[in-house]
């Protein structure tokens, strides 16, 4: 008998693996048709007394597309922009190296997003939004929208 290994978790985290708590979910989406386009904002405190960086997991519905990344602490609102992946980890790298605040989103497998965000200074909150558009399933006249909330453990046979 073959067991599933759930390594997969969701939600914010340091890299020294303390949650970071969510204190805050917003969903906002326009369906037209067959499309959406919907943009998920959540906000995370940093309630430590040091400066972190944390590591946020996240799904999104197969097939989806990200549009828009934006990351707001205090007065401040960051948006991103599309590097190269290598390009993108050494500019992330060298802006935490040099004190500054970073944030990286990466495709880790097909829909399983990754955001790092680093330097989050001590009692500071953070809005993480992520907007993306997707093709709704469709069962004859019927239209079906999902909002995943769980990223499913992955089947690996020995």
């Amino acid at each position: 008998m073959r067991t599933l290994e759930v390594s997969e978790r969701f939600g914010l985290f340091t890299r020294g693996d303390t949650p970071v708590p969510l204190i805050g979910v917003k969903v906002d989406g326009d369906i037209t048709g067959r499309t959406a386009k919907v943009s998920i904002r959540q906000r995370f405190e940093n309630r430590e007394d040091t400066a972190i960086e944390a590591v946020y997991k996240f799904a999104l519905p197969e097939g989806s597309s990200v549009c828009g990344f934006t990351v707001a602490i205090g007065d401040r609102t960051l948006r991103g922009r599309v590097e190269e992946r290598e390009k993108a980890f050494i500019e992330y790298d060298d802006a935490l190296a040099q004190g500054h605040g970073g944030f990286l989103l990466d495709e880790e497998r097909p829909n399983i997003f990754t955001l790092s965000v680093g330097n989050v200074k001590p009692r500071h909150a953070v809005d993480v939004e992520i907007a993306y558009v997707t093709t709704l399933e469709t069962n004859g006249a019927e239209v079906r929208f999902m909002l995943p909330t769980t990223i499913s453990p992955r089947y690996v046979p020995a």
